[in-house]
């Protein structure tokens, strides 16, 4: 799995760096990306939804990295605040 960190300065898209990693096959951890009353996202696992009042939500993903990339494509749409 790859996450690219890019950056925009002045109207030009940077490419900063390219993250790889591998995520074990063991880990059934579910994770998912919730919208809080502030507008912010927070990237949360399976089992802390419980208890939680209902708001907007996305997942879940596999893996944290990749509701983290997917939280950054929510930043982008104008779905979520950044912090």
């Amino acid at each position: 799995m790859f996450i690219i960190h890019c950056q925009f300065v002045n109207g030009y898209l940077f490419f900063i760096h390219i993250l790889s990693f591998s995520v074990p096959m063991s880990d059934t951890q579910k994770w998912y990306i919730v919208k809080q009353k502030n507008g912010q996202c927070e990237i949360v696992k399976s089992t802390q939804l419980e208890g939680e009042e209902e708001s907007e939500r996305w997942g879940p993903f596999e893996s944290q990295q990749d509701a983290i990339a997917h939280r950054v494509g929510l930043i982008r749409a104008g779905k979520c605040q950044p912090r």
